[in-house]
């Protein structure tokens, strides 16, 4: 699965980027499991969320919950 990362809150300061991000649907399964990766790839030190359409997904919230090559917002705090 693919979906498409918009970090647009990530980075304010700069133009808005949009990256591709490949998931192996057999080691994440959950968005908290998604939320840390794409944390660590990023080496971004805050807590993020991943938003679609501005409503944020639940921890608890299964991967499938989000459709291929989606664009998903990032958030952090």
């Amino acid at each position: 699965m693919r979906i498409k990362l918009n970090l647009l809150q990530l980075t304010p300061d700069k133009s808005p980027a949009i990256y591709w991000l490949h998931i192996d649907m057999n080691c994440i399964t959950l968005i908290k499991q998604l939320k840390e990766k794409v944390r660590k790839v990023l080496k971004e030190s805050r807590d993020i969320e991943l938003c679609f359409d501005n409503v944020p997904f639940l921890d608890e919230d299964d991967i499938n919950a989000i459709n291929e090559n989606e664009e998903i917002a990032l958030v952090y705090f």
